[in-house]
């Protein structure tokens, strides 16, 4: 019994658990953060990649199969690419 009346004494001490409380909300910060970034980043590749589609539409050309197949891998290449640069980021920083 003395333990747990010894850990509810340190638990009532500001000094014991506001140092964790503040890490955990700078890593949920962190981690948050990068998920919208990556999401953002996400839906700017869809974009070009659907802007790229409509320029060579637009300068007469049809864009042929094999020719989506490229900028869809292009793009998810690139969306990959950056995801773990952001991620990498993410995790030096927590």
């Amino acid at each position: 019994m003395s333990f747990f009346s010894e850990l509810s004494r340190q638990l009532r001490q500001a000094e014991v658990w506001v140092p964790a409380l503040k890490s955990g909300l700078r890593v949920l910060t962190i981690v948050v953060g990068a998920w919208l970034i990556t999401r953002i980043l996400g839906n700017l590749l869809n974009r070009l990649r659907a802007y790229a589609a409509l320029a060579i539409v637009r300068r007469g050309e049809t864009p042929g199969h094999e020719l989506e197949k490229r900028t869809a891998t292009i793009a998810a290449v690139l969306r990959l690419f950056l995801g773990v640069i952001v991620w990498m980021i993410a995790i030096v920083m927590a």
